[in-house]
């Protein structure tokens, strides 16, 4: 199911008309925009947790006067890239590092995942939550069960402990292929003075 309105913004005293189009997908919702600026057609998927329509838009146009088209859709790739990785690894120090990952036991449709990282000090990271959940009688409901919240849980348990003691995972965690893609885009920021 999608729905679309028509909307209108002013960016910089410039009339900029443009659809806004959600697109439901079961519990899925993705938002759009599409409109011309420039001579340039713009169509656009942003994430909502950072952005919403009028922020975009603005983002959007400041590219297209800096950059033009193609800084457009240089802007379009590394938005959803830079805030993927950041969202789906762990990343610290503009290093992405990537986690051991094991199902030791599964029964149909119930697995237990186990996920941890080694950091320099010697540390082992889990993706343990950081409160019991035994107490859980579903164990559906149980973090180590589900895929994302075990993600979530290594991801931010790694983070919270370099903010406390300033240890980095090992160097053999480095995703090597995903970094050069964040250094990439870091470095594309830097060189356009662009806001992701």
């Amino acid at each position: 199911m999608s729905n679309s309105d028509n909307m209108e913004y002013l960016y910089k005293g410039t009339k900029v008309d443009f659809l806004l189009q959600t697109l439901i997908l079961d519990d899925y919702v993705s938002n759009k925009v599409i409109f011309d600026y420039k001579d340039i057609r713009v169509d656009m998927f942003y994430i909502e947790e950072l952005d919403n329509c009028f922020t975009i838009i603005n983002k959007i146009c400041e590219v297209i006067d800096k950059l033009g088209g193609e800084g457009y859709k240089n802007f379009n790739e590394y938005y959803h890239d830079y805030h993927s990785l950041q969202k789906r690894n762990i990343v610290i120090e503009g290093k992405v590092y990537k986690y051991f990952h094991s199902i030791p036991a599964s029964s149909g449709k119930l697995k237990y995942h186990h996920m941890s990282i080694d950091m320099n000090d010697g540390t082992r990271i889990t993706n343990h939550p950081s409160i019991n959940q035994d107490y859980i009688r579903d164990p559906f409901e149980r973090d180590v069960y589900n895929f994302k919240k075990s993600a979530e849980n290594i991801k931010n348990n790694a983070l919270n402990y370099y903010k406390k003691h300033g240890v980095v995972p090992k160097d053999e965690c480095i995703n090597q292929e995903k970094t050069a893609k964040l250094s990439e885009i870091l470095l594309w920021i830097k060189e356009n003075g662009v806001q992701l």
